[in-house]
């Protein structure tokens, strides 16, 4: 008979087969419309057993437990996700199969990752999906969460329509273009760069540099090993110009012609199909400042350069930096040029070549030697600050002495170093502007942070989030960091980590009173990670003399006339 009669005397726990346990069996799973899983299906492979369909070519993993679904399909690429695994194993396969006939299924691929993109699909066409545990044994057991996703058309799979990409002025990525792999096909273009391009995507930009900066940024999905070609020329006829490097999801190039139209190809480096979204950033190389040591002297750079004036009374006008040594010269002039550096142009003193001080910020790849010595005035004014008492070594030095129509004097500088980041807790290179009044002997260092008496350094001046081994402090007065964390170096006007704002040195003097300044800079401990002062051209201001009204136009004196003044 049909009916059966159990006789026990304990109480007896029996596993049951999943219902989709077998292909002919496939639990149906509606499809997302778009790549949110609103619609998703649960399922165990706990009591399933191997189905006597036979994977060829053979999957990785045992299917002593699969399961079946089927989906028809609604787009020509869809995502199948396996997703909140639980059990004994997490280490999940799936097989995916073409076909309604159990009996005669064409496997598309394999895939040991929870998340796969399956492409080349026919829309209304119904597809299997076998589901099982890596390992065998009764306890690779798992549950689990299954959905069909249909990610957004990709629009820009051929040259043809490749997307327009707009251009940054600078560096940072104010604009870009966003894509995704996600579906892409292989382009019939030959790929002379490093990865499969099988599903590569296109951009179009205009140049408006020679040299611009490419970056795949905002990376999300299976992989992040993206890579990406440039090309010159029209869809009918590419020339290669440029490969990404292996890794680098970003790179720069000085082949570009300003106004003309490239391609940039982004494909992803596997020969799977991968669920990738990024943006494509294109950056201007901004140029960075120039110097040099040769345009002006040392008297030339002080009258004509940081006064600006022929009428300042200016004498005794001494210099010493490395050139006197052996060594480089770290005084020179330099120029903003076309770079977004604050002062259109000035004077460099630097503990290391004036000519090196160009971006973009570098790491340092020589170092002066000892035989450039310090300043004495520096080494004690690191001792009054903090009691230590290292040595300095490559100073630059640039002194003259004036004499100050009225009763304060003021000029504008800035403060860059190396230090920053690195060393930016724990010691600092030195400067100082020591000013002296000639008749009464009195000194005082003008380069002191405001409202404190610390004198200016990458100890007493910076910002914790370049280096988290010590807090922040007078960070309102720190600008620009270029490396980790900050800006990207390769932007940077000058070669050096970090910056401090542009700052004002005064001080209140006698007018008709002769003055000395010593504007020097030097390494501190070792002659390595060097720093320099940058102060503004025409910035530095002894007062001038009120001569009352013009004496021009309507106030011009007639022949024998007179004025006073």
């Amino acid at each position: 008979t049909d009916i059966s009669t159990w006789t026990t005397i304990h109480s007896q726990k029996f596993t049951t087969k999943p219902l989709n346990d077998e292909c002919a069996e496939a639990k149906v799973l509606a499809v997302n419309p778009t790549k949110v899983a609103t619609l998703s299906t649960t399922g165990n492979t706990l009591g399933a057993t191997e189905s006597s369909l036979v994977t060829n070519p053979v999957c990785a993993g045992n299917t002593d437990d699969d399961v079946w679904y089927s989906f028809v399909a609604t787009s020509t690429t869809h995502i199948i996700t396996i997703s909140d695994v639980k059990g004994l194993t997490k280490d999940m396969n799936h097989v995916l199969y073409s076909g309604n006939n159990c009996t005669a299924l064409t496997q598309m691929y394999c895939s040991d990752s929870d998340l796969s993109v399956a492409n080349n699909l026919t829309p209304g066409n119904t597809y299997k999906i076998r589901v099982y545990t890596t390992l065998s044994g009764i306890n690779q057991r798992a549950s689990f969460t299954i959905s069909v996703t249909t990610p957004p058309a990709i629009t820009n799979d051929e040259c043809l329509n490749a997307i327009q990409t707009p251009v940054n002025d600078d560096l940072p990525c104010v604009v870009y273009a966003s894509g995704s792999l996600t579906g892409a096909s292989g382009s019939a273009f030959p790929n002379t760069c490093i990865g499969s391009a099988d599903d590569d995507v296109w951009f179009s930009f205009v140049a408006n540099s020679n040299i611009q900066n490419i970056s795949l940024i905002n990376v999300v999905g299976t992989t992040s090993d993206l890579h990406y070609g440039v090309y010159s020329g029209d869809c009918g006829n590419l020339t290669s110009t440029y490969c990404s490097a292996p890794y680098s999801l970003t790179g720069i190039t000085d082949t570009f012609v300003v106004g003309q139209t490239y391609f940039v190809r982004v494909w992803s480096n596997s020969g799977v199909p991968q669920d990738v979204t990024f943006d494509l950033c294109i950056g201007k190389i901004v140029p960075p400042i120039t110097t040099s040591t040769t345009l002006y002297n040392a008297t030339q750079l002080v009258e004509d350069i940081l006064l600006n004036t022929k009428c300042a009374s200016v004498s005794n006008v001494t210099s010493s930096t490395g050139v006197n040594f052996g060594e480089v010269n770290g005084i020179g002039y330099f120029n903003k040029s076309l770079s977004g550096f604050p002062f259109k142009d000035g004077v460099i003193l630097s503990c290391a070549s004036a000519l090196t001080a160009p971006g973009p910020n570098i790491p340092p790849t020589t170092a002066e030697t000892q035989s450039w010595p310090g300043d004495s005035d520096l080494t004690q004014i690191v001792y009054e600050a903090t009691g230590a008492t290292g040595k300095t070594y490559n100073a630059t030095k640039l002194e003259f002495d004036f004499v100050p129509v009225s009763d304060k004097i003021s000029f504008n500088f800035i403060f860059a170093s190396e230090e920053y980041g690195t060393f930016q807790c724990s010691y600092s290179d030195v400067f100082a502007f020591i000013l002296t009044n000639t008749e009464t002997g009195e000194t005082t260092n003008l380069a002191i942070v405001p409202n404190t008496t610390d004198p200016i350094s990458v100890t007493t001046i910076r910002d914790e989030l370049y280096n988290q081994s010590c807090n922040s402090r007078n960070e309102t007065y720190f600008d620009k960091y270029y490396g980790d964390k900050g800006l990207n170096p390769l932007g940077a006007p000058i070669n050096f980590n970090g910056v401090t704002v542009p700052m004002i040195a005064s001080a209140v003097t006698v007018p008709g009173v002769k003055y000395h300044i010593k504007m020097a800079i030097a390494d501190y401990l070792d002659q390595n990670l060097d720093s320099a002062i940058f102060l503004e051209g025409g910035s530095f201001n002894i007062g001038s003399v009120e001569l009352g009204e013009s004496l021009t136009g309507a106030n011009a004196l007639c022949q024998g006339g007179s004025t006073t003044l």
